[in-house]
């Protein structure tokens, strides 16, 4: 799917015992407790956007084909819940 083609509402959900990714709404993605995750609970953490390249972009890397890139971002919002 083209994700350039119009702006999108991206969701991760951080709940008690699974991370959730949504994308428009959507359930894309569910990590649940365990490995990382538990490690992640009662720790500092950040956000960080950015464009990353992926695929085998590093093992082909032909310069005559890389192109600059725009990332527009309307607005963050992190809140917490009292829910258990």
């Amino acid at each position: 799917e083209d994700l350039s083609s119009c702006y999108h509402v991206y969701v991760m959900e951080w709940t008690h015992d699974s991370l959730n990714s949504y994308l428009d709404g959507k359930l894309v993605e569910t990590k649940t407790k365990g490995g990382q995750i538990a490690s992640l609970f009662g720790n500092a953490q950040h956000i960080a956007l950015s464009l990353p390249i992926g695929g085998l972009y590093y093992n082909n890397i032909n310069e005559a084909n890389i192109q600059g890139g725009t990332m527009s971002v309307d607005y963050v919002k992190v809140f917490t819940s009292t829910n258990k």
